[in-house]
């Protein structure tokens, strides 16, 4: 298949997640409509292609990264009600075949493993005073789950592949309706590639919102089902994704948020904070830390970021 152009250059830093010892980032992109238990066949299923044109004017000046009267993206406060759309990616690398049982088990997976990380999430927040609700089960709501075809490659962190899954949704989905539907807060898209193990792309989210003034209207998480010969995308990366998606930063490195003296200081006191590293097997026994909480708005200070200098949160001079 012929490759649309590619507009934009900008790079864009994006947000990662750790696997125990082994960091990795997430990719994106694809849509399927499935219903009930049960996996639809080729002819059954609606699988929408995309070719719009990006243009460089989705670009704003350094100083905004939100459009008038936005404040946190499509995912701001967590306490409250959460819809996740599901989205089966295609693009010239990654496929997904549903008469195959391998991709049907891998699909219903990744519903289970939404379900794990959800409830934990859920279950975290609660000694904070807060309730946090996710609506994702796309067996129970086909209205959750899509298929979607990329013409290019959507294994690379730039911008454009931001964009073109930005314009896919604005296109194909009524955000909006679905909201109101489910009379929901917040809204995160969360996109599948079939990747194998022989896949060197890590899962990401999009966006930072500390990065460059990009409109980011659009809280994307992207998951490679496999990767690295071994790794199998387990729960608590989900997990790890969507607390991004409330403003939740990377702990493993140093960037603009979390200074390299905290990280050494991860390290050295082998943290379990979620945050900072992410368990490989189908369960989750990570924590989410005073820092984490504070990052989310679930706080209004932390004395952890005091002592190591860390970045204030998103929420505390724009509520």
């Amino acid at each position: 298949m012929k490759k649309r152009p590619i507009l934009l250059v900008a790079s864009l830093l994006l947000s990662s997640c750790g696997h125990n010892e082994h960091n990795y980032n997430e990719h994106t992109v694809s849509s399927v409509a499935t219903e009930k238990t049960t996996i639809q066949t080729t002819a059954e299923i609606t699988t929408t292609t995309t070719e719009l044109m990006i243009e460089t004017t989705e670009i704003l000046p350094e100083t905004d990264y939100f459009a008038p009267g936005q404040t946190h993206g499509s995912a701001s406060y967590i306490d409250g009600t959460t819809i996740i759309i599901s989205f089966l990616g295609y693009d010239p690398t990654n496929e997904w075949d549903y008469n195959n049982e391998e991709d049907s088990e891998t699909i219903h997976q990744t519903l289970s493993y939404l379900e794990t990380a959800t409830d934990w999430i859920t279950e975290q927040v609660k000694s904070y005073g807060a309730e946090a609700k996710f609506i994702y089960n796309w067996e129970e709501n086909p209205d959750l789950i899509y298929g979607a075809r990329f013409y290019e490659e959507m294994e690379s962190e730039t911008t454009q592949t931001y964009f073109s899954q930005r314009a896919f949704i604005d296109t194909n989905i009524d955000s909006d309706a679905l909201l109101e539907k489910y009379n929901a807060d917040n809204i995160i898209y969360m996109f599948f590639f079939n990747t194998d193990f022989s896949n060197s792309a890590n899962p990401f989210t999009m966006p930072n919102p500390y990065h460059n003034g990009i409109l980011y209207d659009k809280e994307i998480i992207n998951i490679f089902v496999k990767f690295d010969d071994v790794y199998v995308t387990p729960p608590a990366t989900y997990a790890h994704e969507i607390l991004h998606t409330f403003g939740a930063h990377d702990l493993y490195y140093e960037n603009d948020a979390i200074t390299a003296e905290y990280v050494a200081y991860c390290n050295e006191t082998g943290s379990r904070d979620i945050m900072f590293t992410v368990d490989s097997g189908d369960m989750i026994t990570n924590i989410l830390s005073e820092i984490d909480a504070y990052y989310i708005g679930l706080t209004d200070n932390s004395d952890e970021v005091e002592k190591w200098g860390l970045a204030e949160c998103e929420y505390k001079n724009n509520p």
